[in-house]
């Protein structure tokens, strides 16, 4: 028996593609409160579709109190911009669709993905694919399970095994801010994204804060768009998620950002999960405010 707190949450791009989902009893929780600001401020995230658990019609207010709920969630970017390609996204619309049964939340401009022709077609194709996917995430250990332990501050930082947290626990120098890259740096570094050096590109943003170059790698990993993995230092760009050029910018951005706190090795906090959260975040202002200044110079990636 589910409450009117039951959600299913689906993140889509703007081709109609689902990048991730999250089934929650309690949308009003931390883990789904992070799940979404992790998920839905990622570049190529343009829509979040969401059912009632107990198949009920959404009504406007019930529209209006989750969308206000998701505002309120995503703030700081509404209030600053979320960078998606060459613009700037500041608002969040909502549309209730398919005879009142989702509500579909887009960024800026609720415009339907290419391909469809209706709203109905293209949420009923999604929702196919969430029953599918449904069984698998409900696991008990799930990677959907393991992800929101670490959105809720579940993880025994002291007992658990995995590696990455325990790299957290362990980092001694204090985060003490940065300078984000010279105008000269910049342009040099969309030189060598243009022509696909994405290699080129890492190097140069890393000989500027004297560190050594992540290796990148442009295989396709799963559904995320950019991963780092600490151990080998290898940035994973996902090419298949992020075909588009002006959206491969952020990316790196975000991933080298990872590399940079690794080998400096940051400490945002005290607390490990606290330190893992402020990470993202301040990665979040590396790219932004890193791409605010490459088009105050006039450089247009699209």
């Amino acid at each position: 028996m589910y409450t009117d707190d039951a959600y299913i949450l689906a993140f889509v791009d703007k081709f109609g593609d689902t990048h991730d989902m999250h089934i929650t009893d309690e949308l009003n929780s931390g883990g789904t409160w992070e799940y979404i600001d992790f998920k839905f401020t990622l570049p190529h995230s343009c829509y979040i579709l969401i059912w009632r658990r107990d198949r009920k019609k959404i009504d406007r207010k019930n529209a209006q109190d989750v969308a206000k709920y998701t505002r309120d969630d995503l703030k700081d970017f509404v209030d600053e911009g979320k960078f998606s390609g060459s613009l700037w996204h500041q608002k969040i619309r909502q549309k209730i669709v398919d005879c009142n049964n989702c509500l579909v939340l887009a960024w800026d401009e609720m415009i339907l993905p290419e391909f469809y022709d209706t709203w109905e077609e293209f949420v009923n194709e999604v929702f196919e694919m969430v029953k599918e996917k449904s069984r698998e995430i409900t696991k008990p250990g799930s990677r959907h399970d393991q992800e929101l332990a670490i959105y809720e501050g579940k993880i025994d930082f002291d007992k658990q095994d995995n590696p990455i947290l325990k790299s957290y626990s362990v980092r001694t120098n204090k985060f003490a801010g940065y300078k984000i890259p010279s105008d000269e740096i910049i342009k040099k570094y969309v030189t060598e994204m243009m022509l696909e050096n994405y290699n080129d590109a890492n190097i140069i943003l890393s000989e500027h804060y004297g560190i050594f170059p992540a290796e990148i790698e442009t295989e396709e990993v799963g559904e995320t768009i950019i991963e780092y993995d600490f151990v080998n230092h290898k940035i994973l760009l996902n090419l298949e998620t992020i075909s588009e050029f002006e959206l491969k910018i952020p990316a790196l951005f975000l991933g080298f950002f990872k590399h940079l706190s690794c080998v400096k090795d940051w400490r945002f906090d005290d607390d490990p999960y606290t330190s893992i959260t402020l990470e993202k975040t301040e990665a979040e202002k590396f790219s932004h405010s890193t791409i605010q200044r490459m088009l105050e110079i006039g450089i247009d990636p699209r």
